[in-house]
Order: structure tokens, then sequence, then C-alpha cells
């Protein structure tokens, strides 16, 4: 139980000094919220049932909307993608938008769960009631993956997070990276824009950091 008490407080301190510090971040309370419920996990061995993944295009944490049709998201996504994909790899029981089990991708569903953590006249307490709710449920999905996307002079910072049905946590990793190496030039297609090979395998990383927490 001290063990547990203290990865709490461990967690929490890693989570306020990086979404707390900028104070647009859409998912600071929130996040703070959901770590008091942290629960020891299951060893991934004895995981005997799927977990229904779908996720959401990141957020535009400057202007708190959702950019779904932009060239820069599209890319990002497919960094997320390939994190789960990863992540799939290792533990079978993660399922990605399988039939019966998705929550589509639209700019609808984006600015939905925008609006629910950002609005601050819902209790945070209630914030993964709706979001569960209105989302998770009728989509019979466990777990969204999503993020946020921040963008200051030459640095962009990316939140990917994940929101746990089952487990009622929200959780996060914060990285970085300079502007002018982001984007890079496809060096098979020319005129084709990509995310930087280290851009791409770093969002994977970290999406499949995430995952492998279930």
């Amino acid at each position: 139980m001290k063990n547990l008490l203290k990865i709490k407080i461990c967690v929490l301190i890693f989570a306020t000094l990086f979404l707390m510090g900028n104070e647009k971040c859409i998912l600071g309370d929130i996040v703070i919220n959901a770590m008091d419920q942290i629960i020891a996990k299951r060893s991934p061995t004895l995981q005997q049932h799927p977990i229904y993944v779908s996720h959401l295009t990141m957020i535009d944490g400057d202007n708190n909307m959702s950019f779904l049709n932009t060239d820069s998201i599209k890319l990002i996504n497919s960094a997320v993608i390939q994190g789960i994909h990863l992540a799939q790899k290792q533990y079978t029981f993660i399922k990605h938008n399988v039939h019966g089990h998705v929550l589509q991708d639209t700019e609808e569903n984006a600015q939905r769960l925008k609006d629910i953590v950002q609005n601050r006249s819902i209790p945070n307490s209630q914030k993964l009631d709706i979001i569960i709710s209105e989302l998770m449920a009728p989509a019979n999905i466990d777990v969204i993956v999503s993020g946020a996307y921040y963008e200051k002079e030459k640095i962009i910072k990316i939140h990917p997070f994940i929101i746990n049905r089952r487990e009622r946590t929200i959780v996060t990793k914060v990285t970085k990276f300079d502007k002018y190496r982001f984007i890079c030039d496809d060096p098979i297609n020319k005129g084709t824009k990509v995310l930087c090979k280290s851009a791409y395998e770093e969002i994977a990383k970290l999406v499949e950091e995430l995952l492998l927490q279930l």
C-alpha cells in the first residue's frame, strides 16, 4: 500500500510539472483529478479480455480547436497509429478500431472531447463520467488515444494521452521538437512532406508506452 501511494505521488507530481506548466493546457485539471484514482496495474500476462481502442485527432492547444484537416495533423496521426500498432504487437489483447468497437475520428467527436475537458462549469469529478457516457460507451470502447499540440515560436510540443474507461484514468506524456526539424521532405517522394524520422519515431514510441501501461 505504501508503494502504491509513492507511485501515485510521483505520477501526480510528473503530471503537474508538465501539464500545468502551460496555462492553456486543456487536460491539466482533469488529469490531476484522475490520477487520484490510479490502481495497481494487472500483469499483462493475466489480461483475459480484449481492450478496445480508438483514437481521436489531437487538439490544437494554442487555439483550443481540432485541426483535423491540416497536413501537420495528418502526419502526426500516422505516428500515433504506428504507436498503437507497436503496442498491439506486444499485447495482443489491444484491439484497434475493430467492428462494433469504434469511436469515429471526426471533427465532431474531437471537438466534443475538447468541450468537455475545457468546460469549467463541469466539476472535474464529472468530466470522466461525461466522456465515458457520451463518447466511449456508445462506441463500446475502453480507451481513447488523443493528445494536444502546441506551437510556440520555434518549439512544437506534443502531449499524447490515453483515457482509460475501465480504470478511470487519464495518463499523458510530453515531448517537444525544434519546429524546423519536425516536418521534413520525403527522401523518396520529392515534393512531399513527412514527419522527420526522429519526430515520427518519438511520437509513436510515446503512444506505445502509454498503451503498454494498460
